[in-house]
């Protein structure tokens, strides 16, 4: 079994036999991991960094082995970005772009990404012709498919995507925010 361990601005990894294994300085003032590969070669998360402003600017961020630190980088029009899944090999990456509510009563709007060392970060569209909010929240093992919700807050359309068909709907609503997950 592989743990992951964050101490401040530092990764590290214990493998099987108890040893510690020093990945990298975070080019970041602090991180949050969000998944880790089966195969352990590949980290994903959110880092955070002092913006010019003041205030503080979230960005997902992948970790290689071979490649360090990398930033998914900002969406245009989202507040922030995540990284959410990443497949079995760590070859592909699920995430989003998204604006926090302003409010209780203000939907949270977030549009996906997907990720490959290969292609580099690719903006997928809104799922809904209104622009209403779409989500992709797990990624098979291949990478090929993701599966998550399309609209508003009080229920949704859970769909699936892949690089190969896009978006297809799932025959069945959501209720309350759920997800097709």
């Amino acid at each position: 079994m592989t743990e992951y361990l964050l101490s401040q601005r530092r990764t590290y990894r214990r493998d099987a036999s108890g040893h510690l294994h020093f990945y990298s300085d975070a080019p970041y003032d602090s991180f949050s991991l969000n998944a880790v590969s089966r195969t352990g070669s590949t980290l994903i998360g959110t880092s955070r960094v002092q913006a010019s402003s003041g205030g503080r600017v979230s960005t997902a961020f992948v970790y290689q082995q071979g490649l360090g630190f990398v930033s998914l980088g900002g969406m245009q029009g989202y507040q922030t970005t995540d990284a959410v899944d990443v497949s079995y090999d760590g070859n592909a990456i699920i995430g989003e772009g998204y604006t926090p509510p302003l409010g209780w009563s203000q939907p949270e709007i977030s549009r996906p990404f997907y990720w490959t060392a290969q292609t580099g970060r690719i903006d997928l569209p809104q799922a809904l012709p209104d622009g209403s909010s779409t989500s992709l929240k797990a990624l098979s093992g291949d990478g090929r498919i993701a599966v998550g919700v399309a609209g508003g807050v009080n229920g949704g359309f859970p769909i699936t995507w892949s690089p190969d068909t896009g978006y297809s709907f799932l025959p069945i609503q959501a209720v309350n925010g759920g997800s097709a997950i």
